[in-house]
């Protein structure tokens, strides 16, 4: 499944980057301390499964994190540089960046 995203044609880099927000690995595309940079994602929960994490009673202003990103600078697999990458592609990487999930979640009131 790849689909050439910011003209980088790394197909495992093209697969994780599509799974972002699903359960399992991904790559997202994320602004974090004014830096643009690709993160390495872990989900261990399927999205339909996120109520089951809803405790009845507990705080609506508490947020559930269901998921843990680290930073990538380099293609896990062919290695290619990513900050350059993103450099040479500031406006998709930015586009990518706002449709990245959340790692929180706010239980229902």
């Amino acid at each position: 499944m790849t689909n050439n995203v910011l003209g980088h044609n790394c197909e495992w880099f093209q697969n994780l980057l599509a799974n972002a927000g699903e359960k399992g690995f991904s790559i997202t595309a994320a602004h974090e301390a004014g830096e643009r940079m690709f993160c390495l994602e872990a989900r261990p929960i399927e999205k339909g499964a996120l109520k089951d994490l809803v405790f009845p009673g507990a705080p609506p202003d508490i947020g559930i994190a269901v998921a843990m990103r680290i930073p990538v600078f380099f293609c896990p697999s062919c290695g290619r540089d990513l900050s350059r990458l993103i450099a040479e592609h500031t406006k998709d990487f930015d586009e990518l960046a706002i449709l990245a999930p959340s790692l929180a979640v706010r239980p229902e009131s």
